[in-house]
């Protein structure tokens, strides 16, 4: 018995390393380039968000990483990801528009970069993990969502987000219950 752990580069790489003895556990697979990377709670099987907003499953196996499935959901770049307490269920938060220069979005060295007025929405999801097919969606917003966090009772979701302000939302109906201003150091 082993705990995993793994790690994605610009590279294209994801490693899964052996987290006793920091070793690295399996050969990297290639050309996956997550922006956000989520592990199974076996230790089998893991999520990619990447760039491109697409949804990358994972098999992690002993000897080497596959890539088992791509989806594409959101037009955008999938920021994080969180799983829910049901080991199935993803919560993603994503840009719902394509990395374009002339809608002045840019991607530098792993960043969205603003480079003029863009008008940009973000949106938070809950997927199926195996089929990579969308559960529930909450309202787009008018911000980059950048992390989301799920309750321990996979009830509430929250997000946080460029403009400095968190939100909470109802992973049953969708809705944004509560926004709060993040502390200013």
């Amino acid at each position: 018995n082993e705990t995993r752990m793994i790690s994605g580069a610009n590279d294209g790489t994801v490693r899964v390393w052996n987290f006793g003895s920091m070793s690295e556990k399996t050969e990297p697979a290639q050309t996956v380039r997550p922006w956000c990377l989520l592990l199974q709670p076996s230790g089998r099987r893991a999520l990619a968000g990447v760039h491109d907003g697409s949804l990358v499953t994972l098999r992690l196996g002993d000897e080497r990483v596959e890539v088992d499935s791509t989806a594409q959901i959101a037009a955008g770049p999938i920021a994080d990801a969180a799983l829910l307490p049901d080991g199935v269920s993803v919560a993603t938060v994503s840009l719902d528009v394509p990395l374009r220069e002339d809608l002045g979005l840019e991607w530098v060295n792993s960043a969205v970069i603003v480079t003029r007025d863009a008008i940009t929405t973000s949106t938070l999801r809950v997927w199926d993990f195996d089929a990579a097919r969308e559960r529930l969606r909450c309202g787009a917003e008018p911000f980059l969502l950048r992390a989301v966090a799920v309750s321990p009772d996979g009830r509430f979701a929250v997000t946080g987000s460029t403009d400095s302000l968190i939100r909470i939302w109802n992973l049953n109906d969708g809705l944004r219950i509560q926004t709060l201003a993040l502390h200013r150091a």
